[in-house]
């Protein structure tokens, strides 16, 4: 079964998204000297962590880059198949640091772990990333990736 699904919970075959021009991005009042894309197809993410469908909507924005940019060569580049489609629902969470509505109106909240986890561990394996991809994406982002407000600079250093 899919995680990738439309709005009927049937798979998707694709994500539309466009990437953002300078001048919108600064619109937005986001980083305008980072890659910006807004999301052109509505698409819902089934994830076990979640325990139901995130939905994504059209026009949300994102940079599909929770890895920080030093390890893009070393791992994988944002744009890449293996990771981008996965990238949405993360950087959803992580915006919204876990405090998420799935589609059948449950709340939930997870950790900034979990939302690691949901990408390395659901969405990469089924957009066919290696397992080493898998285990190297989760440890950049939990090295490097943003920190959440309620977490503890100490979180970091636990292997």
């Amino acid at each position: 079964m899919s995680r990738f699904v439309d709005m009927n919970g049937d798979p998707i075959d694709g994500i539309i998204s466009k990437e953002l021009m300078p001048w919108r991005i600064r619109e937005l009042g986001l980083d305008w000297t980072k890659g910006q894309y807004q999301l052109w197809t509505r698409f819902g993410f089934r994830s076990d962590i979640l325990g139901g469908i995130l939905d994504m909507e059209e026009g949300e924005v994102s940079d599909l880059a929770s890895i920080p940019k030093p390890v893009h060569s070393i791992f994988l580049s944002p744009n890449d198949p293996r990771i981008a489609g996965g990238a949405w629902p993360h950087d959803k969470i992580y915006k919204l640091e876990g405090r998420l509505v799935l589609r059948c109106g449950k709340e939930v909240q997870i950790t900034r772990r979990q939302a690691d986890q949901l990408i390395a561990f659901e969405a990469m394996p089924e957009l066919m990333a290696s397992r080493w991809h898998q285990h190297a994406t989760y440890q950049a982002l939990q090295r490097g990736g943003r920190r959440w407000s309620n977490e503890h600079w100490t979180s970091r250093l636990k292997w």
